[in-house]
Order: C-alpha cells, then sequence, then structure tokens
C-alpha cells in the first residue's frame, strides 16, 4: 500500500482569536466542527472534563462506514488524531495553526496515511479523495468562521510514495 500524505490549509487575517485559543476549542467542539453530513463525530464515553490525549472519537464517514479515531497529542498550536482499527486508513490526522507573520497565520489539516485494506484504495481512487478534501476544508472554513478572521488564501497538496 502507499503511504499518502495530504495537507488542507486556510490562510487568514484579522482574527479576533489566536492559535492557541482557536485549536482548543476546535478539539473541545470537534464534533460541531466537521459537518455531521460528511462526517458525524461522537466522543466515545463522554465525560465533564475537557477533550484531551487519549480520548476517543467514533466517526460515520458519509452515513455508512464506521471508523475510530485516538486523540494521540495535544499542542498549543494544535492537535493531532490516531486512526484506530476500523479506520479506512492507518495513520495520523493532524490539525494545527501556525503564524505566517504580519498578522496573518495558516489552520491546517495534515494526514499522513495509507489504506487500511485494497478495497479502501480502490474506493479512495475512485472518489473518496473528493469527499475527503470536502470534509476537511468544511472543516477549516468553520474554524475560519469561529476565528473572527478572514480568508486570503487556501489550498490541498498530496504527495505518495511506497
Amino acid at each position: 500500500m502507499l503511504f499518502r500524505s495530504r495537507a488542507y490549509w486556510i490562510d487568514l487575517e484579522g482574527p479576533r482569536r489566536g492559535p492557541p485559543e482557536l485549536m482548543d476549542d476546535t478539539l473541545q467542539r470537534l464534533p460541531h466542527t466537521i459537518p455531521p453530513v460528511l462526517a458525524w463525530f461522537r466522543r466515545v464515553r463522554p465525560t465533564p472534563r475537557r477533550t484531551g490525549v487519549g480520548d476517543r472519537f467514533a466517526v460515520l464517514m458519509l452515513g455508512v462506514r464506521r471508523a475510530r479515531v485516538e486523540v494521540t497529542e495535544v499542542r498549543a498550536d494544535g492537535f493531532r488524531l490516531g486512526t484506530l482499527r476500523q479506520h479506512s486508513e492507518s495513520g495520523w490526522i493532524d490539525f494545527h495553526a501556525h503564524p505566517l507573520g504580519e498578522g496573518r497565520y495558516r489552520l491546517q489539516v495534515v494526514s499522513q496515511v495509507r489504506a487500511s485494506s485494497w478495497f479502501d484504495r480502490a474506493a479512495y481512487l475512485c472518489g473518496v479523495s473528493v469527499l475527503q478534501r470536502l470534509t476537511w476544508e468544511a472543516g477549516l472554513r468553520r474554524v475560519l468562521r469561529r476565528s473572527g478572521g478572514q480568508k486570503v488564501g487556501h489550498g490541498t497538496t498530496t504527495v505518495e510514495w511506497p
């Protein structure tokens, strides 16, 4: 199977909230960040405490594919989710924000994964990649709105290797 790294980003300026506050808010509100029609997130065994390392989410992708992810890292500039068994991809997804200078910064989702099976690889090539892009881009737009800033750029890159 091929490994794949994809990056989705939105550059913004003039935010009312800085990266640490915005990334913490994104983690705490993860189920409300991703549109449920694309991927429905639900925290497994929710507690009153804040979402942190070790917390898991059940994900229902496109209403048919079940998956699970776990928070594996929380930093001031973002957080990382590791995929768990049953996920169509094996690897991690990193949400972060970093300054670009002059009052601008980049909101970014980076995934480094490989398909969990040949079926999942074929599905990715036959169109799931488009839905995946729409999912992360929609989530980034929601984070952008919560930042209070304005979009000044956006993009996506993909790199694959054996």
